[in-house]
């Protein structure tokens, strides 16, 4: 009987074989994210069973697939912020990410890296791989809002005070003041 351990049903399930002869053509089997590296006698350790290995168990048995997990590739997109550190990582498939990159971006508020630009699922430290590939995570950002405080600079009171504002977003309607035998030339830095 072949047992899986995890992977697709082995093809064929079961196989007659014949004490004191080789084993023959053994069964397939594939998963996602693993390489397959053969038939064994024991689900972990074992030895390895080929198609010329002799047949020397006196009875039934079971032969089991034993797996590595992949190694893959992911590139951090950083979407306008500082370069990432690091800018790319090893991941081991079915592990965790563990430590991602870092960046910054000046007036943003970082969301956290996403399986897309755009919407897409976060990933963080301890999130599985299941992606069975090289792959990119995107930072995702939020603008941030702060306090405009007009000084009217001799002017009479500004209306409003204050204006929240979001960054790398126009300013919007500022506000008014006059002021006796002035001209009122605008709002500066």
């Amino acid at each position: 009987t072949f047992d899986a351990q995890g992977g697709s049903a082995a093809t064929p399930g079961t196989k007659s074989v014949t004490y004191d002869a080789a084993y023959g053509t053994l069964a397939t089997t594939s998963r996602t994210g693993y390489t397959f590296n053969g038939w064994y006698t024991a689900s972990t350790g074992g030895s390895l069973v080929t198609s010329a290995t002799v047949v020397g168990t006196a009875s039934d048995h079971t032969l089991y697939a034993q797996w590595t997990a992949n190694s893959y590739t992911v590139t951090f997109d950083e979407q306008g912020g500082g370069t990432p550190t690091p800018e790319t990582k090893s991941v081991t498939y079915n592990a965790a990410y563990g430590t991602l990159a870092t960046t910054s971006r000046t007036g943003y508020t970082f969301n956290g890296w996403y399986t897309a630009p755009t919407g897409g699922t976060l990933v963080m430290d301890a999130t599985l791989v299941s992606t069975a590939d090289d792959h990119t995570l995107y930072a995702q950002w939020t603008a941030n809002s702060y306090t405009v405080t007009f000084d009217a600079q001799g002017g009479s009171a500004a209306t409003p005070g204050t204006k929240s504002v979001t960054y790398d977003a126009a300013y919007g309607t500022l506000a008014t003041t006059s002021r006796t035998g002035y001209t009122f030339n605008g709002w500066y830095t």
